[in-house]
């Protein structure tokens, strides 16, 4: 069912906007049902009423067009034909999304693949029988299809499969789809300020948006979604969802991890923001896979793209612009610390090169907490073994029993003897603002053949500067505490 409204009937229930009144009259909006299998949704910004309907009509022309192409649930498509003969001349679309997803095969350190055509049968096939498949049948898939040879011709479109490898675009054709489709909408309707387009959640915008220059949209579902300013870019969303399959009673999530051929299952949901849907759509799909704190690394390392993470266990991790994107950013944020402008809050702890027999590099925790031993904030997990967070006690018992997946977002690889500076911004792992008051620095090592060390160095957090020194121990060199002016 085709319906096209005017703003004040329907825009403020599509892009989610927080403010009590909508934007300004000259906003339009269409939305059809079962485009790709989902809802379609497309809003200009524009006084001219021919601009919806010629931009629905091209966008929906090119996701016709591009699915016939690239859908796997098509017996007819080209990515149908391409796997049933395994070498032929395909389209330039076909070449540019096969590219860019063996790109981000490589990239993401095989957390997401386009080749997973097989395996992904294979649980169909399970869902269909009503019996699982073996763990190690699925290691073995996944290990052909990682291994295997997709050759993609650098001067013609000739595409070659090797054996035991079929090809699937699921992960990041929805995003190649829409980010054309807008663009095909953009072109069809140049009387237009700006276009969003909206398919099943995973969305794209281009041009002014009607909140002073914005889109305002949703990047999430349920409870965890998020309002969030959008300007021209794309957000999409990968979790588990009702498209799970259910085998033998239990259930069983669709996104499944290149490296083993399983159903991850650590990690409940993830939204990405970037410049384009396609980008969006393979970094939500290969975070799902990553392990959390691979993943904010990764994430961190891209200045334009921000990403939330939800794990399983409730515990929601964002990149650090994440917040500033939100659409209550100016409440979020905003610093309600009495902190001086320029200070920071920043620790200095050594890790000695100890002569001695079998020397292994230390367990290190580093975190701060409330007078009431509530966690506010860790700084450094470093340790090579699962093993050695019971190492650390203290940590252990105090906290990190009930971190969750805390402790997988934050942990790293034991560090090398030398200096290290930890700086921390006055906020919890939620990104909120901590208030002013008593909170308790703790520092805790522990080394395999060696002893145990565990600090703690009580503050006041406040206006006034503070300097704090430990020295050395049985584990560690020398500790430094200081709030004050940055460097």
């Amino acid at each position: 069912m085709r319906s096209a409204l005017r703003l004040s009937s329907i825009f403020c229930g599509l892009l989610l906007a927080i403010q009590p009144a909508c934007a300004d009259p000259g906003t339009l909006s269409s939305e059809q049902a079962n485009v790709l299998g989902t809802s379609f949704a497309i809003t200009l910004v524009t006084n001219d009423d021919t601009n919806l309907s010629a931009a629905e009509a091209a966008a929906l022309a090119e996701i016709d067009r591009l699915s016939k192409i690239l859908s796997t649930y098509d017996p007819d498509s080209e990515i149908a034909q391409l796997n049933a003969r395994n070498e032929m001349i395909v389209s330039a679309e076909m070449i540019a999304v096969l590219r860019a997803c063996e790109a981000f095969k490589t990239e993401s350190n095989n957390a997401i693949s386009c080749r997973l055509g097989d395996i992904i049968e294979r649980w169909d096939q399970a869902e269909q029988s009503g019996a699982a498949p073996a763990t190690a049948e699925m290691r073995l898939m996944a290990g052909y299809a990682r291994r295997a040879t997709v050759e993609i011709g650098a001067e013609d479109y000739r595409v070659q499969l090797g054996e035991r490898v079929s090809l699937n675009l699921n992960a990041i054709a929805k995003g190649y789809i829409i980010d054309r489709a807008l663009e095909a909408a953009y072109q069809a309707a140049p009387g237009a300020e700006g276009i969003l387009i909206d398919i099943g959640g995973d969305l794209a915008a281009i041009g002014t948006g009607p909140h002073d220059g914005d889109w305002h949209v949703k990047a999430g579902t349920g409870p965890a979604a998020q309002v969030m300013m959008l300007q021209s870019g794309a957000v999409a969303t990968s979790g588990q969802s009702t498209r799970d399959r259910e085998i033998d009673g239990r259930s069983y999530g669709h996104v499944l991890s290149p490296k083993d051929g399983w159903p991850v299952e650590e990690i409940a949901e993830v939204s990405v923001i970037a410049p384009d849907t396609m980008t969006a759509d393979a970094m939500a799909t290969a975070l799902m896979v990553m392990s959390i704190a691979d993943g904010l690394r990764w994430i961190e390392s891209k200045p334009d793209i921000d990403a939330k993470i939800l794990a399983k266990d409730g515990q929601v991790f964002t990149s650090r612009q994440w917040q500033a994107r939100l659409v209550a950013a100016a409440d979020q944020s905003e610093q309600a610390l009495t902190w001086p402008e320029g200070y920071e809050f920043a620790v200095s702890i050594n890790i000695p090169d100890l002569d001695v027999a079998n020397y292994e590099r230390p367990y290190v925790a580093v975190w701060i907490a409330d007078t009431r031993r509530t966690l506010i904030r860790v700084l450094l997990l470093a340790g090579d073994e699962p093993r050695w967070i019971e190492e650390n006690y203290f940590w252990h018992r105090r906290f990190g029993r009930k971190a969750g997946s805390l402790v997988d977002a934050v942990s790293e690889p034991t560090r090398r003897p030398g200096n290290y500076t930890l700086l921390w911004d006055g906020r919890d792992h939620n990104g909120a603002v901590v208030p002013d008051g008593e909170y308790v620095l703790h520092v805790e090592a522990a080394r395999e053949h060696g002893g145990h060390q565990h600090e703690s160095l009580s503050f006041m957090l406040s206006a006034d500067p503070i300097v704090l020194n430990y020295e050395a121990g049985e584990e560690l060199g020398p500790v430094t505490m200081t709030f004050g002016p940055g460097s």
